[in-house]
């Protein structure tokens, strides 16, 4: 994560961070990098937060043709979204409970008439610390 300078134009869009990360798969399956904006908000005063990241991604998953339990996701460039739910030790410790889901949206007719869009998925456990 990386907070960009306050005059962006980002002020416009609430300051969100810039998200900059990766899942990568130990088993030979679908891994990706992807890019996004977050944006994240204390619930009501208390270490509580929730955290939110629209993005884009890039995948080496499977575009066609993959057997179970591959996914056939149409394109390498997908749209990514992730949510969150997190609580903040102090100042410089958190950790996070999220899930990810990333696909095409459909958008991937220009390039791939047609592609399957099964989409990526998936849930985890983020331990932060902020310099």
């Amino acid at each position: 994560m990386f907070a960009p300078p306050s005059d962006t134009f980002l002020r416009y869009l609430g300051n969100p961070e810039i998200n900059l990360g990766g899942h990568l798969s130990t088993l030979g399956r679908a891994s990706m990098v992807h890019l996004g904006l977050t944006w994240s908000s204390h619930l009501f005063e208390t270490p509580l937060f929730i955290e939110g990241t629209v993005g884009g991604a890039l995948t080496n998953s499977t575009l066609g043709s993959a057997t179970p339990p591959d996914r056939n996701v149409g394109c390498p460039a997908l749209l990514y979204f992730n949510a969150g739910l997190g609580y903040q030790f102090d100042e410089h410790w958190s950790v996070l409970v999220d899930a990810y889901h990333a696909s095409h949206a459909s958008l991937c007719w220009v390039l791939a008439p047609g592609a399957p869009n099964e989409g990526l998925n998936g849930y985890g456990i983020k331990v932060g610390y902020r310099f």
